[in-house]
């Protein structure tokens, strides 16, 4: 069939043939058609995808539709699904290779059910399908075509975004069309995707005159009729589809139009489409109307088979009345049944009152339900439909809401789970609705999660099954941020479970300190003498390494017997046990890898701490991979490595995107930090200013805030306001009973900043208690910057400073090595000892750039100019050059064999993962991962 091109897009159609040129040579692109109704955006996605069949691409399309817009993936699902159960099982474990796998649950969904409405991370999910899509892309180029992406569900919404930002990475064209003129059409992730469409953004104009003389004359419409074809184009304002709906009215009744009277058609404007549409049903008959209707309701993609028993019909007279409705133009297609253009079918749609609507619903329900119709389809229905509690519909709802909850849309289990608590009587409330329905609020933001548990309560006699959906409401209001309400549903499980299970009770109890402590403050005074007696011998099952977590992380925040506590996080950890033993919402090995720092042992944190983001990155668990960032980014910080840390704390801020809000803005101060010392004092500012609204009021959390907001005012010469901050920093430090004063060094800040203040009774009162505190953990770091900063208060600091430099030779902490070997230097100079300041002040600089700490090293350099040594400049080239993003992928590209392999390790593409590559061979001055592999990155 030869294809028309479509009128007056010459212009269109040539920036689609661009785009897909660009695919073809490996980068991809997002065109966005944008219109109000009836502009054609459809019919150019046509051309689009006839154009890309063409040119070879692989096409995937799929359309939108207003009565889906609640399904979630919906729209993923037919741009993706059919592709994937068509692959035979070899072809599919290669498309669902790496990080693709975690989108199997959704593309290929087994039929277990976990027994209750256990939630997924939606940013596995998306992140997964973003990697089904580069897979496909490997093959051949890829065009994914979507028409009306306004009626898209929020969750292929998110899809579509976080593909069309990572698009130019893969030859992949993302062709969209978006209604204009609707604010009902609209929403933050629409505006998101026509922003990245910008490059490639159509805006069809209306038909010009000329164009419009071209469509309607012919038989009726004579060339010369110059007064009415100007009359039209006046009525429709050029749009396409009211033009043609305007040819297709005159050719239904040529007799009435014969005359060619320009004042018929002064009234033809969308409203009258309706009416038009309406006439051209009743003359069809009562089978037709009766078939469009059942369309109306199934919306688009229904079998013929399926509408016609809706409607009433024999399958013989079903499919005649699709004809006839397909020859009117009302059908585009009989079977699979779809409307000819949206707003046909609303004016279909809207031939039927509210009721009338509400019982199809429910006939079309009952009928998928009894052909064994997936349990979403049966759902969606029973939700419109009129209210029912009949056994079917209730459990169709039910399930429907399980499955939301494992595709990460809570919100639509919330939706589906309330309309059976308001249908069912409350003698037939069962235990699995009301805890369901607690999941799913809880999962989505809601209030009420806590309420639904106490109410299945009353309902049940045995505690077991419910025990374990109890735990993981808990875990995820923690992860919420939701502390308090966390606080009350793990000991409401204490409660319930007693003496009847006491693992469960163990598990129970360990995550209630795990928060408590957070929330009230790090104390031994609650844990029962059941756990108390774990302290004493190995534990042996999951529930004993878990409560054993907290109460590490106790011992080495207020015990100065820190040895004990390492071995207590050690015996928690059990070797990788605790990790492979918790959920995918623990939160006891954030803890103990906390406690095994904070003891002193920090090298070997780190390396719990990489083991626990490495199970994180093989589930697609971003919230844990985050947390897991976090606490190396404290490991990192606290060895010095500055640059490294940097790069953990923008991973954790990250986190805060997929909903996780359990640590409050203690990344952000994290990351405040590695700025202050990077001397990016304005970034470090607009950071702690973003993040300050997620303070959550607990002393635990919130003082690392404090202290990074003193570090910084100390930072900008603003002494005064710094050290109320660090003072009150020590002030909630001590209400949550935390002593080790490797945490937050407050006491040695606060001594500059009081000093600075010439407050010197004040500055000498801190760092003798900082010095005293040091000394009895045992903790060499913390000791030789407390030396450090008592110097400053010293008119003879040598040997204050020669001892702060021997005790950090022996720590983990060269950054404060740096800062104690440069004011040894600057003291040495100062007293005429030139020479001998010299050693000191290089290795402080080598020091300083090994750790990427800017500010150190400039200062260091001034001191050596002084000395009247002749210091290196900074390097521009060579390892130290390297920004923090960029020494991970240097790492990683000497361990990993492919872009691809680090981009899905760092949750990026491998566009971004090229380019930085590319930027490490120039500094570094090699060409390839071979000859990177010689240069030390490690």
């Amino acid at each position: 069939m030869v294809r028309v091109r479509p009128l007056e897009r010459e212009r269109e159609l040539d920036r689609i043939s661009v785009l897909l040129d660009r695919t073809e040579s490996g980068a991809g692109a997002v065109l966005v058609v944008e219109g109000p109704s009836g502009i054609g955006k459809s019919r150019l996605l046509d051309e689009a995808a006839a154009m890309a069949l063409d040119a070879g691409h692989d096409v995937l399309a799929a359309r939108a539709g207003e009565l889906e817009c609640n399904y979630p993936f919906g729209l993923v699902l037919g741009l993706l699904e059919g592709r994937f159960a068509r692959a035979s099982p070899q072809d599919r474990a290669a498309l669902f290779h790496g990080q693709a796998a975690l989108a199997a649950p959704l593309l290929s969904p087994g039929d277990d059910d976990p027994g209750h409405a256990s939630t997924v991370d939606e940013f596995a999910l998306v992140h997964g399908l973003y990697w089904c899509v580069v897979g496909l892309s490997e093959r051949r180029p890829v065009a994914l075509i979507v028409d009306d992406a306004h009626w898209a569900d929020e969750l292929s919404l998110r899809f579509l975004n976080y593909l069309a930002r990572r698009v130019d990475d893969v030859p992949v064209a993302l062709i969209l069309a978006v209604r204009t003129g609707d604010p009902t059409a609209r929403s933050d992730l629409v505006a998101h995707l026509l922003d990245a469409g910008d490059e490639f953004r159509l805006h069809p104009a209306e038909l010009s005159l000329d164009a419009t003389r071209e469509l309607l004359t012919g038989p009726v419409v004579p060339a010369d009729a110059e007064e009415f074809i100007r009359a039209s184009w006046d009525a429709t304002g050029g749009n396409p589809f009211l033009l043609r709906e305007l040819a297709k009215a005159i050719c239904d009744d040529p007799v009435e139009w014969s005359a060619a009277d320009p004042s018929r058609v002064a009234a033809f404007a969308p409203d009258a489409v309706a009416r038009t549409v309406t006439r051209r049903l009743k003359r069809l008959g009562p089978e037709a109307y009766a078939f469009a209707q059942a369309c109306a309701v199934f919306g688009d993609g229904a079998s013929l088979a399926r509408v016609s028993r809706l409607a009433g019909l024999q399958l013989d007279a079903g499919a005649c009345a699709g004809d006839s409705l397909t020859q009117a133009h009302i059908l585009s297609s009989a079977d699979p049944a779809s409307f000819a253009h949206p707003m046909i079918a609303s004016a279909v749609r809207a031939e039927c009152d509210v009721l009338g609507r509400q019982r199809a619903h429910l006939r079309a329900a009952q009928l998928l339900h009894a052909e064994g119709a997936g349990v979403d389809e049966v759902a969606r229905h029973v939700f419109d439909g009129s209210p029912t509690h009949e056994p079917w519909a209730v459990e169709a709802l039910h399930r429907a809401a399980r499955a939301a909850a494992r595709r990460g849309a809570p919100e639509v289990a919330v939706r589906y789970l309330r309309r059976v608590i308001d249908v069912l009587p409350s003698d037939r409330l069962t235990r699995s609705t009301l805890v369901d329905l607690g999941m799913v609020e809880a999962a989505s933001g809601e209030e009420t999660a806590l309420t639904r548990f106490e109410q299945a309560l009353t309902l049940i006699d045995e505690p077991a099954g419910h025990a374990q959906a109890l735990y993981a409401l808990g875990q995820t209001l923690f992860r919420r941020g939701r502390h308090e309400e966390a606080l009350a549903t793990f000991r409401r499980g204490v409660e319930l479970v007693g003496d009847e299970d006491p693992d469960m009770a163990l598990m129970f109890e360990g995550a209630l300190h795990c928060v408590r402590i957070l929330v009230h403050g790090y104390t031994m005074e609650s844990v029962s003498d059941a756990a108390a007696a774990l302290c004493t011998r190995p534990p042996r099952t999951r529930a004993e390494r878990f409560i054993l977590a907290p109460q590490a992380l106790i011992r080495a925040l207020s015990d100065p017997r820190i040895a004990a506590a390492a071995d207590l996080a050690c015996a928690a950890l059990g070797n990788g046990a605790l990790l492979t033993e918790q959920t995918s919402q623990g939160i006891a090995a954030i803890l103990a890898i906390g406690a095994l720092h904070w003891a002193g042992r920090a090298h070997d944190a780190q390396h719990a701490a990489e083991a626990l983001m490495a199970d994180a990155r093989d589930r697609g668990d971003a919230v844990a991979f985050a947390e897991g960032a976090l606490v190396r980014a404290i490991c990192l910080l606290d060895r010095g490595l500055v640059t490294e840390a940097m790069a953990d704390a923008y991973t954790a801020i990250e986190g805060f995107g997929s909903g996780w809000h359990a640590y409050g803005p203690t990344p952000q101060a994290v990351l405040c930090r590695c700025l202050i010392e990077r001397g990016e004092l304005h970034e470090a500012q607009r950071r702690l200013a973003e993040s300050e609204a997620d303070l959550v009021g607990h002393a635990s959390v919130d003082t690392w805030f404090l202290a990074a907001r003193g570090q910084l005012r100390l930072a900008n010469g603003q002494a005064p306001a710094a050290l109320d901050d660090l003072l009150e920093t020590g002030k909630l430090l001590a209400r949550a009973g935390i002593t080790n004063p490797t945490v937050i060094p407050w006491r040695s800040w606060g001594t500059v900043a009081a000093h600075r203040c010439c407050e010197f009774a004040l500055a000498k009162r801190l760092i003798t208690e900082q010095v005293e505190l040091a000394r009895g953990y045992g903790l060499p770091g913390a000791l030789g910057g407390a030396l450090r900063a008592r110097a400053l208060l010293e008119d003879q600091p040598l040997d204050t400073l020669t001892e702060a430099v021997d005790v950090l030779e022996t720590a983990d902490a060269q950054l404060e090595l740096a800062r104690a070997l440069r004011d040894l230097g600057m003291v040495l100079r100062r007293s005429g000892q030139r020479t001998a300041s010299r050693r000191p002040l290089r290795r402080a600089l080598e020091l300083a750039h090994r750790s990427g700490a800017v500010v150190l090293g400039d200062s260091v350099r001034q001191e050596l100019l002084a000395s009247g040594a002749k210091p290196r400049r900074v390097p521009m080239t060579g390892i130290e050059s390297l920004t923090p993003t960029e020494l991970r992928i240097a790492k990683l590209a000497v361990q990993e064999d492919s872009n691809r392999k680090i981009a899905e390790l760092l949750f990026v593409t491998k566009n971004t993962v090229a380019w930085h590559l590319l930027r490490v061979y120039r500094k570094l001055g090699v060409s390839s991962r071979e000859e990177l592999r010689k240069v030390a990155v490690t």
